[in-house]
């Protein structure tokens, strides 16, 4: 898995679901204790009106 982004959600849900998440994330949800705004938030990405983000990921499977 190649990726750009700050961090790496691994995940599943509490159920018995059959799967496990591999996700790249740009950002999180704040941490419990958090009292700041939205500016200082960690992994806060913001755009200027009419901005543009691209973002790429890539997983792949090795082939035998």
């Amino acid at each position: 898995m190649q990726f750009d982004e700050p961090i790496f959600g691994l995940w599943s849900p509490t159920s018995d679901a059959p799967f496990v998440c591999l996700e790249p994330w740009h950002g999180r949800c704040d941490a419990d204790d958090f009292t700041g705004t939205l500016q200082e938030r960690a992994y806060e990405r913001m755009l200027e009106v009419g901005g543009v983000f691209n973002g790429v990921y890539t997983i792949g499977l090795p082939l035998e």
